[in-house]
C-alpha cells in the first residue's frame, strides 16, 4: 500500500492505516456505532481496543475510511504467515450502500497482499455477505453460533 496505508477511492473517501491513538478513537467510534453495540458493552469494548497495538511491524492492523474528513467505516486485519482474517469490518449506516464498505475490504486485502497473505478469510453476517461477495470473496461453509445469557 502506499503513502504508508493510505489509499483513495475517490475525492472525499481516503482509507489509512490506525496508527497512532489518534486515530483509534474514531475507530472505535465507529465500530462500536456500525456494529450496533450496547453501552453496557462499552467498558468491555474499551478494554478490548485499548490494548490494540498500532505498530506498523504488528501482525495485527486496524483501518478506518474517512468521507470528507469524517471516519465513517472500519476493518481489522490479522496476519499470519500467508494468511489473512478480516474482522471488524463495518460502514455507519448512514453511509452504506456508496460502495464504501467494498472498498474498505480492498484497501485492506490490498495491505495484506503487499505483508504476504496469499489467503483471506472472513465471516459474514447476512447484512454484509455481498459486500464481500463483491469484493470477491466465495462462500465456503456456513457457520451456526449458539449463545446463552449469562
Amino acid at each position: 500500500m502506499t503513502n504508508q496505508g493510505v489509499t483513495q477511492r475517490s475525492p472525499a473517501v481516503i482509507i489509512r492505516r490506525v496508527g497512532n491513538q489518534q486515530d483509534l478513537s474514531p475507530w472505535k467510534e465507529v465500530t462500536f456505532a456500525g456494529f450496533d453495540f450496547s453501552q453496557g458493552d462499552r467498558t468491555s469494548y474499551d478494554r478490548f481496543t485499548d490494548a490494540f497495538p498500532l505498530d506498523p511491524a504488528s501482525p495485527q492492523q486496524a483501518f478506518l475510511a474517512f468521507d470528507g474528513g469524517k471516519p465513517v467505516a472500519a476493518s481489522l486485519l490479522f496476519l499470519a504467515g500467508d494468511a489473512a482474517g478480516l474482522y471488524f469490518i463495518t460502514t455507519l449506516g448512514d453511509y452504506r450502500r456508496r460502495g464504501i464498505g467494498r472498498e474498505m475490504v480492498l484497501a485492506t486485502l490490498h495491505y495484506a497482499r503487499a505483508a504476504g497473505a496469499r489467503f483471506a478469510s472472513l465471516q459474514s453476517s447476512p447484512d454484509g455477505l455481498s459486500v464481500y461477495e463483491k469484493a470477491g470473496f466465495k462462500e465456503c461453509c456456513r457457520v451456526d453460533i449458539y449463545g446463552r445469557k449469562a
